[in-house]
Formats: C-alpha cells, sequence, structure tokens
C-alpha cells in the first residue's frame, strides 16, 4: 500500500456497512525481539481498525515477554495468554483462538508481516461476497536482508485438488466457527498444521475466495521452512500423514503419499487399485456358491475388490453358512433379503450396499473360469467402460 492511500483506505474502512472483528491468531515461541516488534507494528498499522491481536506466548526471552506486555497494556485490541511451557504449535494455536471474539481468524506467524491494507482488503471482500467462510491471498518471502522475493500467486478459484498437492492456503481467514467445527489444530500433526486444518475446513464449506494481491510476507529465517525446506524434517512426516488420513477420509483406497520436488513441500497422490465390487445374488446353492467364490479369490488376488452376497430367502441353514463365509473373509459383505422379484432385485440391493468405482454383477451360477474376471477386473481399472 502506497503511503498516500493510506488515509483514503481508513475513512472508507469507517464508513464500510459489515465491520467484523478479524482475530489474530499468533503461538509465540522465543523470536528475536526485532521480529516480533515487525510484526506487530504491522498489525497496528492496519487501516481497518476492528481487530484484535490473540497471542499465545510461551517464550523464555525476558526481553520478547517483556515487549509483548507493555504491548498488551498499551492496546485494548492485544490479549495475551501466557503458557507454562511450549506445548506446541497446534496447542498453542488453540490457546490463541481461545482469547478470541472475532467473526474470523487470522493466522499470523510470530515472525511475520502483513501489508497496512491486509484487512481492508479483507473486509471489503466480506461486504461484497457476504457468505465467505475462508479468504486466501497471494504471498511472498522476506530474505536474509528483508528484501520481498519468490512471489506466491494462488490461483483465483479454489482447486480442491491443487489443496492435496500444495498447502495454498497457508496463513488464510477462516471463520471462527467453521474453525471451531472441525476442532481446531490437531497437535498429532504439529509441522503440517496449517495444512490439516485447512483440509478438513475445505469440506465444510464451498465458500472459500481468493484475493488476488500480496498481502502476507513469510519471513525466511536459517530454522525457518520458509529458508529451507528441510529445516523441520518432521513436518515431511507431518504431512504425508495427514494427506493420507485426509484421503482415507474421502474413501481413498490406501492412498499413497509421495514427495516430489527435492526442495519444495510439494507432493503428489494416488490410490493404489479402484476398488471393484462384484454383487452375487444366491439362494441356498451354497456348493454352487462356494465353487463360485474360490474361482474368484484364485483368480484376483492382485485386485481390489469386494463381495457382496445377496441372500434372497435362503433357509436358515444357508444364511447359517453364508454368515460365516462373510465373517472369515474381510471383504464379503452379506445382505439377507426377502424378495418375490428375483434376481434383478436382488442386483439392486446389492449395487445400494457397493463402495466400488465399478460394479460387477455375478451370478453364482456361472463358472468363474466360464469368464475371464482378472481381466475384466483390469479393464474396468484401466477405465474401459
Amino acid at each position: 500500500t502506497k503511503a498516500e492511500e493510506i488515509p483514503g483506505q481508513i475513512n472508507i474502512a469507517k464508513s464500510i456497512t459489515n465491520r467484523p472483528k478479524i482475530s489474530f491468531i499468533t503461538p509465540v515461541y522465543n523470536p528475536e525481539l526485532w521480529q516480533i516488534k515487525f510484526l506487530a507494528e504491522s498489525v497496528l498499522n492496519q487501516t481497518y481498525a476492528n481487530w484484535e491481536l490473540c497471542l499465545a506466548n510461551a517464550s523464555t526471552d525476558n526481553q520478547v515477554n517483556e515487549y509483548l506486555s507493555r504491548l498488551a497494556e498499551s492496546d485494548e485490541r492485544v490479549k495475551m495468554v501466557l503458557l507454562d511451557e511450549n506445548f506446541g504449535i497446534s496447542k498453542n494455536s488453540n490457546s490463541a483462538i481461545a482469547l478470541a471474539t472475532g467473526e474470523f481468524i487470522a493466522i499470523l506467524d510470530h515472525d511475520d508481516v502483513i501489508e497496512p491494507d491486509y484487512l481492508y482488503r479483507v473486509v471489503l471482500l466480506l461486504n461484497e461476497e457476504p457468505d465467505t467462510d475462508v479468504i486466501y491471498f497471494d504471498e511472498d518471502k522476506l530474505d536474509l536482508n528483508g528484501k520481498q522475493c519468490q512471489p506466491w500467486f494462488k490461483p483465483q478459484t479454489f482447486d480442491p485438488a491443487l489443496l492435496l498437492c500444495a498447502n495454498f492456503l497457508m496463513h488464510s481467514i477462516y471463520k471462527k466457527s467453521l474453525v471451531e467445527k472441525v476442532g481446531g489444530f490437531n497437535p498429532a500433526y504439529d509441522g503440517a498444521q496449517d495444512w490439516d486444518l485447512a483440509l478438513r475446513v475445505s469440506t465444510e464449506t464451498d465458500h472459500i475466495r481468493h484475493i488476488a494481491r500480496i498481502l502476507y510476507h513469510w519471513r525466511m529465517t536459517p530454522k525457518s521452512t520458509a529458508y529451507q525446506v528441510d529445516a523441520k524434517s518432521f513436518a515431511k512426516e507431518a504431512q504425508k500423514a495427514c494427506l493420507e488420513e485426509y484421503l482415507q477420509s474421502m474413501d481413498i483406497q490406501k492412498p499413497e503419499v509421495n514427495f516430489t520436488f527435492q526442495n519444495y513441500p510439494f507432493y503428489v497422490w494416488k490410490s493404489q487399485k479402484q476398488l471393484i465390487s462384484i454383487v452375487i445374488p444366491t439362494k441356498d446353492r451354497i456348493k454352487m456358491l462356494n465353487h463360485c467364490l474360490e474361482g474368484i479369490m484364485e483368480n484376483s488376488k492382485d485386485h481390489e475388490y469386494e463381495i457382496i452376497l445377496v441372500d434372497d430367502n435362503s433357509d436358515d441353514g444357508t444364511h447359517a453358512k453364508l454368515s460365516k463365509i462373510s465373517k472369515d473373509h474381510g471383504n464379503v459383505k452379506l445382505v439377507k433379503m426377502r424378495s418375490r422379484f428375483g434376481e434383478a432385485s436382488a442386483f439392486e440391493a446389492g449395487f445400494k450396499l457397493s463402495k466400488g468405482q465399478n460394479v460387477i454383477f455375478y451370478t453364482a451360477r456361472v463358472r468363474p473360469n466360464a469368464v475371464d474376471l482378472p481381466g475384466l477386473l483390469k479393464k474396468l481399472e484401466e477405465g474401459n467402460d
């Protein structure tokens, strides 16, 4: 923001109809004194004034602690909780959230800085798009000499697939109620806590919007991932773990997350093989069914599949045997139905329970070696309809 623009922004900000409070969430743990001063000044210099700075302070540096205490005493918008120890970035961040009274929270690291019009641009967007739940913006980095470098221009439209490869939400602004709904930061993923939060929040809302301006400056220090990706080795494992858990929550079978670029924390994911559902109606003829199942299981060892047995009014003895088959094989499900509409109705019942990307309707009357089941499975996995 140019200096001559600041008075105009301040006047416009005062006249804006919807003036939500934005709570900065900042866990503090032994930054350099000059770094925390630059951060505080960048918040105090905002052209939009309805904000609060929520500090969870675990520092052992007396100078930092004294400065922050004076800051909190001089401005009622600065709130601070003193932590008995450093509980980790997620727990410390959650302590900062507990202080927040704003409708939105803004993630702000203890050694970074923001542009004077950061909140001004955010509030303009919220007035134009009042249903917005998440706001992200372009960023850059400050090198060791404080010079801006490495701008990160992000997609104008939120892309959930890209979020699986790169945490472009990073230092975003979130509606506080949404963060509370997903449980805040998860300490299990310290080092990837921002990415984990972004993934979980993104499943709860489609109202995610972008500001095409560099509003956030991420400071490069020798111990930061902004300077060197491998500075925090535990971060890679946390990123891998949180992505794999997220993919599993989205019913991706056996997700695999791999590092792609040596010097940047970007990842790709792939599922192993697509799950295929095989629906088999059956009634009483247990020997024929056993022969069918043996053939499928023997010929399909290299495929991800589930078998759904639809018991169409078998006698009690047969049903007990079917139950044992289902119990003995984790990928065999059993559903009991009493239908007068025959095989078509049974197929429909099995289809409703299927979880596979592709479904095979099979009959126990057909010998497994009478069709090329492995070949059919392979064609389905290759996407041949």
